[in-house]
């Protein structure tokens, strides 16, 4: 594969797939993290192997954690909260959830004078949320840059103390998510109130979830107010579903395709906020089952007789707001995609990225704060599509080559930040790379 370009070739027959996408990386970022913390072995089956997760296993080694990795099997020893004292780098590249996970758990070890820090890009996006939060809860931390902005230094006794932490969660949920995390290990067990509205809240709940699978109880006094019970996290054997993000590519290529594609080992029901984008095609006028294949759910989408715009609030499926709307270029009328302003802090400015290429097709896009609008069109051209070193760029846009031929893509291994087998997975649905 050229790394610098592809051309993407239209499929030569119809596109009728049964296709796997790997484990989800959300779901394998936080099981690594309770499994570091935890008492014991954690086995963490059916992980992703993208490179934000094999950047989080690097920082947590780097920390002292063991972690073997056979295939897609992670065998992790945890610490039971205790670190040993560490002075030094950490690099985290371009993988935002690692950054902020590593910030919270970085505030834990003892006697430590740790910089984190990551490429270019992640110093322009914001953690000051968090770094304001464990500051209230002990934290010594500075910033080594910009203000508000990785890279930041902590010196930490590794004892963090606290009644109560308070946090925006208007920006990223994953800030509310990296304070939960270690919340077991704060001492005096505080309450951990959320300041503004929650943005994707799926994903919260996604951390809830994995953190109860190792043994914490959590109490939920309102939809803004968590603690935790007395207990630590305990050493689990955690298995990992598919990744809805990366499934939405494929169900993507299936509606402008104008074919089925199925995607094994999820369920339309997975707390995985990305999960619930087979209903938005449906509403596009695709048709959606769910069905079992070796007792393991799998999602189908097939295309309807023509694609019809929507009008669709993504704030609990942010990630998948950039299939939208490449879906959405072809549909019949303007789409119109709400509640994505924090796509504006992601790899990318993935609103100004999407108006800039899809216009470079002759799509009529629109962007603002936290909203955009598509108008879908029949007489696209192909076009050399910049992808922002953004993985999403990537894989969205692959998705138009099923009526596109001829489409290009710049800097195509930008994938494997999430999916590393897309574009083998995209030619077995019959898409040609060349």
């Amino acid at each position: 594969m050229n790394h610098d370009k592809i051309m993407l070739l239209a499929p030569e027959g119809p596109v009728n797939s049964v296709l796997s996408v790997p484990g989800s990386k959300s779901f394998t970022n936080r099981a690594l993290i309770c499994a570091a913390l935890a008492d014991g072995e954690s086995v963490i089956e059916g992980a992703s192997l993208s490179d934000d997760s094999c950047i989080l296993v690097d920082a947590l080694r780097t920390l002292g954690i063991d972690i073997k990795i056979d295939g897609d099997t992670f065998f992790v020893q945890g610490c039971k909260g205790s670190f040993e004292p560490f002075q030094g780098e950490i690099y985290l590249g371009a993988a935002g959830t690692a950054m902020r996970f590593m910030l919270s758990v970085a505030a834990l070890v003892p006697d430590s004078d740790i910089i984190l820090y990551g490429t270019e890009r992640m110093h322009e996006r914001p953690i000051g949320p968090l770094v304001d939060a464990l500051r209230s809860a002990g934290a010594d931390i500075s910033y080594q840059g910009k203000e508000g902005c990785p890279p930041v230094r902590v010196k930490s006794t590794g004892r963090l103390k606290a009644e109560q932490v308070c946090i925006d969660g208007s920006v990223s949920s994953q800030y509310l998510s990296s304070l939960l995390l270690i919340s077991p290990y704060i001492k005096g067990r505080p309450q951990i109130r959320v300041r503004a509205e929650l943005v994707s809240g799926s994903y919260v709940n996604m951390t809830l979830d994995c953190m109860q699978a190792f043994g914490i109880t959590l109490n939920q006094a309102a939809s803004s107010c968590y603690s935790v019970s007395g207990n630590m996290y305990r050493s689990s054997t955690f298995l990992v579903e598919a990744d809805a993000s990366s499934a939405s590519y494929l169900w993507g290529l299936a509606a402008i395709a104008g074919g089925r594609v199925a995607v094994r080992n999820i369920s339309c029901n997975s707390l995985q906020g990305d999960a619930a984008f087979p209903y938005v095609l449906e509403k596009m006028g695709c048709s959606v089952s769910e069905e079992m294949e070796f007792n393991r759910p799998l999602v189908s989408v097939r295309a309807g007789r023509g694609l019809k715009a929507v009008s669709v609030d993504m704030c609990n499926m942010p990630d998948t707001a950039q299939t939208l709307a490449v879906v959405a270029a072809v549909a019949e009328g303007t789409t119109v995609i709400k509640g994505i302003g924090n796509l504006r802090y992601k790899e990318t400015d993935r609103i100004a990225a999407l108006v800039s290429e899809l216009g470079k097709l002759g799509v009529e896009v629109q962007g603002g704060p936290d909203w955009l609008k598509v108008k879908g069109s029949n007489s696209l051209h192909p076009a050399v599509i910049n992808t922002y070193e953004d993985h999403r760029m990537a894989m969205a846009f692959a998705m138009l080559a099923a009526r596109l031929s001829g489409l290009e893509i710049k800097n195509p291994q930008v994938v494997t930040k999430s999916f590393p087998e897309f574009w083998d997975v995209i030619q077995e649905s019959g898409i040609r790379l060349q």
